[in-house]
C-alpha cells in the first residue's frame, strides 16, 4: 500500500495531493501551506529533503537528509509508541525543522491521521478533542500547562514527547501529576529526530535518557557523546556530538552540559548548564548562565535574569542561594536583568544572543 495519511478527514497520497490542495479554503490553506510544501518534496523523485537546523549551538545551516534513513527512524519510533492506523497525531511546529517533519514521516508511514495546527504558544487551544500522540517544544508546554482548559485536555493524550531544548523542573513537577505518558527527547537533526528517550512521569519515570533500538553510544575522550545508529545507517557513520554526558551502566546517560557553552573563568572550565539547573530548581524565574569579559578572569560568570530589574533584598537572597548549592567557582560574580532572554524558533536559549546582548 502507498504511503498515505489523513488530514481534515481526507485520504492524501501522492496522486491526491494536488486535488486535496486544490479544494481547500484560502485560509486553511494557508495553514496547511508548508505541510503541503513537505509532502510534494516527500513525493519527488529527490532522494534526499532539505531540512534546517536550529542554530542554537551555531550558525543555522541547511541539510539534506536521505529519505531512506527517515523512513527506518520513523518506523522506529513507531514500533516504540505504537503508532498505527487510526492514531491521531498533532502537528504544531515549524515544519522546516526535523522534529515537526518526522511528525509528518510517522503519519505518512502508519497511515494515520495529523491533526494540523498553525504554530503557536498554545498549539491546543482551538482542539476540542485530544489527539492521541502530542509532540511539543518547551515553551509551547509551559504556555499549554498554564491554561486549566488547555492542559485538561493535554492530559487526554496517550503520549507526549518534548524535544529542542531543556524541560524546567517546574514545568516537569507538573507533568508528574498528569496521566499522559510524557517523555523528553534527545536528538537533533543530523540523527534525525531522537534517538533516545527519558520518562518524565508515572511508575517508569527517570533522570536518565535511554538510547532507542539500534543505538550504540560511546565517549569521547574529552567526555563528549559519540552516537553509532546501527539501524539508521549499517554502514556507519559515528557521530560526535558537543554534549558532554556520563555513560551509566544500565545504558542509560545524562546530559551534563556542551562542550561549546563551557565558560573558562580564571582557568576553571565550567559548564553553565549544570548551575541553570540547580538555580532553576530553587528559583521561580526565567535564567541563564553565562558571561562578560574580566581583565582578570577572562570570562566572568553573569547569572542573567529575566526581568526589568530585581526586586528589592534579591540580590541578597541569590548571594544565599549560591553559598547553598554552588562551589566558590560556579557562583556567578555578577547578576544582571535583560527584559526578555533570547530564544531560537526551536525554543531553545539562545546563547550567542545572550552573549552579544550582555556585551552591547
Amino acid at each position: 500500500m502507498s504511503e498515505h495519511l489523513y488530514i481534515d478527514s481526507a485520504r492524501i497520497d501522492a496522486e491526491s495531493l494536488e486535488s486535496f490542495a486544490r479544494g481547500l479554503t484560502s485560509e486553511r490553506r494557508a495553514v496547511l501551506q508548508p505541510l503541503l510544501t513537505f509532502l510534494g518534496e516527500w513525493w519527488s523523485e529527490e532522494e534526499s529533503v532539505t531540512v534546517q537546523t536550529s542554530g542554537s549551538t551555531g550558525t543555522p545551516k541547511r541539510l539534506q537528509l536521505a529519505k531512506l534513513a527517515m523512513r527506518r527512524s520513523g518506523l522506529r519510533s513507531n514500533r516504540y509508541f505504537q503508532i498505527e492506523a487510526g492514531t491521531r497525531l498533532l502537528l504544531a511546529m515549524d515544519l522546516r525543522y526535523i522534529g515537526a517533519k518526522m511528525m509528518v514521516v510517522r503519519a505518512l508511514l502508519a497511515g494515520a491521521e495529523l491533526i494540523v495546527v498553525p504554530p503557536s504558544s498554545h498549539p491546543l487551544v482551538a482542539l476540542h478533542t485530544a489527539p492521541q500522540f502530542v509532540s511539543l517544544v518547551p515553551l509551547q508546554l509551559h504556555h499549554t500547562l498554564e491554561v486549566s482548559a488547555e492542559r485538561k485536555l493535554l492530559s487526554q493524550a496517550e503520549q507526549l514527547i518534548i524535544g529542542g531544548g531543556a524541560i524546567h523542573p517546574v514545568v516537569e513537577a507538573q507533568l508528574s501529576t498528569l496521566p499522559v505518558a510524557a517523555y523528553a527527547t534527545y536528538g537533533m537533526t543530523e540523527t534525525i529526530s531522537h534517538i533516545a528517550l527519558r520518562r518524565l512521569n508515572g511508575p517508569h519515570a527517570s533522570p536518565l535518557f535511554y538510547p532507542l533500538e539500534g543505538v550504540h553510544l560511546s565517549q569521547s575522550s574529552a567526555g563528549e557523546l559519540l552516537i553509532e545508529d546501527r539501524l539508521l545507517y549499517p554502514e556507519g557513520p559515528i557521530l560526535t556530538t558537543h554534549d558532554l554526558v556520563a555513560l551509566h551502566p544500565d545504558g542509560g546517560f545524562t546530559i551534563e552540559g556542551r562542550a561549546d557553552n563551557i565558560i573558562n573563568s580564571g582557568g576553571v572550565k565550567i559548564s553553565p548548564e549544570p548551575i541553570e539547573r540547580k538555580l532553576s530548581a530553587t528559583l521561580d524565574i526565567p535564567l541563564a548562565i553565562s558571561w562578560v569579559a574580566d581583565a582578570a578572569l577572562g570570562q566572568k560568570l553573569v547569572l542573567v535574569l529575566e526581568g526589568d530589574s530585581l526586586p528589592k533584598g534579591f540580590a541578597e537572597t541569590l548571594g544565599e542561594t549560591f553559598e547553598q548549592l554552588l562551589p566558590p567557582y560556579h557562583r556567578p560574580k555578577e547578576i544582571r536583568c535583560v527584559s526578555q532572554l533570547p530564544h531560537n524558533d526551536n525554543g531553545k536559549l539562545d546563547r550567542q544572543a545572550l552573549q552579544h546582548l550582555l556585551s552591547t
